[in-house]
């Protein structure tokens, strides 16, 4: 994941690219070694930095943890900045960060499947949810100005929801066996109209 950045003086710029080296490397290692068994010196080899530097940058691995999820958020809102996203109503939009999501944890499945326990151990997780739920709040929000969701609807609460039922998927999802496995996009999808159109039996069928 990699967004650009403004313009910056050189000294900056090679304090955040060291920075985000770190973060890399911590997300390597975690998938290699798990949250609890990775260690400053994991992570400044793989980084190729001195273990001194990683603390200059982090007092410890749950500010790590909350580095490599603030990247997360980021990259997620800019699959939303094209011209073909900024066309899309908010149903499509939440299904378009669901489908980068899934692609995401398909082609880097041990450290997803890392940070998602990592995330689940870090201090105020579940009180918080986590920079994900965050853009799937900003997105709802949107589309209630926009008259497309219930105004009435707590936007925080229905993306804390969409976010339990995405954690809820991809866990299922890592613990299956390769023939067991499902499509992890079709599941995404169906807990998000799940989330749109309820169960009752008066709710409307999604879009096609």
């Amino acid at each position: 994941m990699s967004l650009a950045t403004p313009a910056i003086g050189r000294r900056e710029r090679r304090k955040q690219q060291t920075r985000e080296r770190i973060v890399a490397a911590a997300a390597a290692s975690f998938a290699e070694e798990g949250f609890d068994g990775t260690t400053f010196d994991h992570i400044a080899e793989r980084a190729d930095v001195a273990r001194a530097t990683v603390f200059n940058y982090f007092r410890d691995k749950q500010q790590l943890l909350r580095a490599y999820l603030d990247h997360r958020r980021a990259w997620l809102r800019a699959q939303l900045e094209d011209e073909a996203a900024k066309e899309q109503d908010g149903a499509a939009r939440l299904a378009r960060l669901l489908d980068t999501l899934a692609t995401f944890n398909e082609e880097n499945e041990r450290e997803a499947a890392a940070i998602v326990d990592a995330w689940r151990v870090m201090r105020g997780a579940y009180s918080v949810g986590a920079p994900t739920a965050d853009v799937f709040r900003e997105v709802i929000e949107a589309g209630q100005a926009a008259g497309e969701f219930a105004a009435d609807v707590e936007s925080h609460a229905a993306a804390l929801f969409l976010f339990d039922a995405y954690i809820g998927v991809i866990t299922r999802w890592f613990g299956t066996t390769p023939a067991e496995r499902f499509d992890l996009r079709t599941g995404l999808r169906q807990a998000l109209a799940i989330a749109l159109h309820g169960i009752s039996a008066g709710s409307r069928q999604p879009p096609d």
